[in-house]
């Protein structure tokens, strides 16, 4: 750990309810996880695809009209599956609010745009916590600040998220904080 990410965890630690501790991205949820070694996958199963145009900004509703066959996309996409969150990397999207919690997949397996960080949580965690976490404009804010690239192609490197700091509340406190956030955007609907 760096003395600057220590210092890091001491603010974000100082600022935490009771309870509630620090930790990277990465010792909750492996990041861009590679598809399965053993590939026993048939290449005329049909597999959703998402490209970035497909996911809604700010709302995380995904398109999943579109089908391909695994053939057609397992090399030169994005590889995911349900559950896992898709994390827009590229300027604008990412500004923008695209993140979205992958559900209801073909198959339970999809592909999309290589531009997408995808984010595979522990069991034990609460996509829907993680989703609102990331989606807030200071996380954004943030990573807007560590991307990489030349103007135009910014983008959110892995190690960035690989190392961002989160909080990790205790498990009913995320299932709280998920249900008045939801209430709050049903009021505003």
């Amino acid at each position: 750990m760096t003395e600057q990410n220590s210092h890091n965890i001491g603010l974000l630690q100082n600022n935490l309810p009771k309870g509630w501790i620090t930790c990277t991205l990465s010792e909750i949820a492996q990041i861009n996880p590679p598809k399965p070694k053993n590939n026993t996958i048939s290449d005329i199963l049909k597999v959703s695809f998402v490209p970035m145009k497909n996911v809604e900004e700010i709302t995380g509703n995904i398109d999943l009209s579109e089908i391909r066959e695994y053939s057609k996309v397992k090399k030169g996409y994005t590889y995911f599956q349900n559950d896992d969150l898709l994390f827009a990397k590229i300027t604008p999207c990412m500004e923008n609010g695209k993140i979205a919690i992958a559900t209801g997949l073909k198959n339970s397996i999809g592909f999309g745009s290589t531009e997408f960080h995808v984010i595979r949580l522990k069991n034990f965690i609460p996509r829907k916590f993680y989703f609102f976490y990331f989606l807030q404009n200071d996380f954004r804010n943030k990573a807007q600040h560590n991307m990489k690239g030349t103007a135009g192609q910014l983008r959110v490197p892995y190690k960035y998220m690989e190392n961002a700091l989160i909080p990790l509340p205790p498990l009913n406190e995320q299932h709280r904080i998920v249900a008045k956030i939801e209430s709050i955007f049903a009021q505003i609907d």
